[in-house]
């Protein structure tokens, strides 16, 4: 139940940082039109235009919520599988023994006892 929860919170976060992220960057693109120069800085005329539109923290934190919704998510599902492969192994493992089993009784097979 932790892990369908964990899941659940999940996929909340990155979808609310994508509709969050969707959303400033439509503020920032429409404002982009009307920004004709930059100064300074490495941001480049989009950021520039997120700063202008006054979305930076919003962005920032989309970012924030994507990535966590992301990182969650992907720790579910990795252990998810790690754990399908687990079992997988196990399975094969026990699978083997039985075989060894049987080819070691068809080479040496034991005599009933006499009582």
């Amino acid at each position: 139940m932790q892990k369908l929860i964990t899941l659940l919170i999940g996929g909340f976060l990155l979808l609310g940082g994508t509709l969050l992220y969707v959303g400033i960057h439509l503020a920032a693109a429409v404002s982009r039109s009307g920004v004709t120069s930059w100064s300074g800085g490495s941001f480049g005329r989009y950021m520039t235009a997120v700063e202008l539109s006054g979305g930076l923290p919003g962005f920032w934190l989309a970012v924030l919520l994507g990535g966590t919704g992301l990182l969650m998510l992907g720790k579910q599902v990795f252990g998810l599988l790690a754990g399908w492969f687990k079992s997988e192994d196990e399975e094969l493992s026990r699978y083997r023994a039985e075989v060894d089993a049987k080819r070691e009784e068809e080479e040496f097979p034991q005599e009933p006892r006499k009582e």
